[in-house]
């Protein structure tokens, strides 16, 4: 009870926000921004302070993860039965 949330699964203390990425939820949140609407690398730079390499990693394992979860998001098939 008094120890520090933390996600339990990995080797040293990161706090839940810092998890995945291990980077801070308004990082990430800049970024889902920026993918969403295609500004380019450079203004993400200026705004993250992050190297243009961690950018692009960043945003291929997001869109990898998006793929691969397309079909939580689909619509569920629809059967029609005509009589």
């Amino acid at each position: 009870m008094k120890r520090p949330p933390s996600a339990d699964t990995w080797s040293h203390f990161t706090s839940d926000e810092e998890f995945y990425w291990r980077m801070p939820l308004e990082i990430l949140d800049q970024l889902l921004y920026a993918q969403e609407h295609q500004l380019p690398t450079e203004v993400i730079e200026k705004n993250t302070g992050l190297s243009s390499e961690t950018i692009e990693k960043v945003l291929i394992h997001i869109n990898r993860i998006r793929d691969s979860t397309e079909y939580v998001r689909a619509a569920p098939p629809i059967c029609y039965i005509s009589r």
